[in-house]
């Protein structure tokens, strides 16, 4: 693994999450009625359909490089993805009643979602981590995933909420879920894969130094 595996496995992830995201928030406002405090985050079948999408994705892509990969990869988002996402939202209303009556600032808003999105991230990323590096048999890549989780789901949820706050100019509480789940999917797909592709390369790396006494990067 190396500089070429890294971009492919960016661009992938980065473009697959944005754009099934941005459809399927189209498709949720279509079919369901509006939601209130949970506008912002995506359902459990969008989760569950992009969990599928991004691990058949990732899986092909790992597959050049490693032929010990499975199906398991991919099972392992459509556990951890909507459980990330189920945390960041439970945190998040728990965070929004506790101050409803209060006057609260854009900004407070703002620290609620981030902060909800790390710890979601976190607990999800920390699932995937550890049953994906027991196949890797890579230590490593579970805390890799979990930080890498934690702050795809803080950025993206904050950029959702921002670029459609910026779009309709309206509260910072409801919004349009085809662009709020879009720039959800940017952060996440962005995020995510920058870090992960990194770690994965870095991983790969001192597994071959290790075995062969060096390694150069040229895939």
């Amino acid at each position: 693994m190396g500089w070429k595996f890294w971009l492919s496995w960016f661009l992938s992830n980065s473009l697959i999450i944005s754009v099934s995201f941005a459809l399927l928030g189209m498709w949720e406002q279509e079919n369901f009625s509006p939601r209130y405090f949970a506008r912002n985050s995506p359902s459990t079948i969008s989760c569950l359909i992009v969990a599928i999408m991004l691990g058949g994705v990732q899986w092909l892509i790992l597959r050049a490089y490693r032929e010990d990969i499975c199906e398991w990869w991919v099972v392992t988002y459509t556990i951890g993805f909507p459980l990330s996402a189920c945390v960041s939202l439970i945190l998040h209303e728990f965070a929004i009643f506790s101050v409803f009556n209060e006057q609260t600032s854009d900004a407070t808003w703002l620290k609620f979602l981030a902060e909800s999105g790390a710890i979601g991230g976190f607990v999800g990323g920390f699932v995937i981590g550890f049953v994906q590096g027991v196949g890797l048999e890579f230590a490593g890549w579970i805390p890799i995933n979990a930080v890498a989780w934690a702050a795809a789901w803080a950025a993206g949820l904050v950029l959702g909420r921002l670029f459609d706050y910026i779009a309709v100019n309206d509260s910072l509480i409801l919004g349009r879920l085809p662009i709020q789940l879009g720039f959800l999917g940017l952060g996440l797909g962005v995020v995510s894969s920058f870090i992960t592709g990194f770690g994965l390369v870095w991983l790969s790396w001192q597994r071959q130094h290790t075995s062969r006494g060096g390694y150069s990067p040229h895939r």
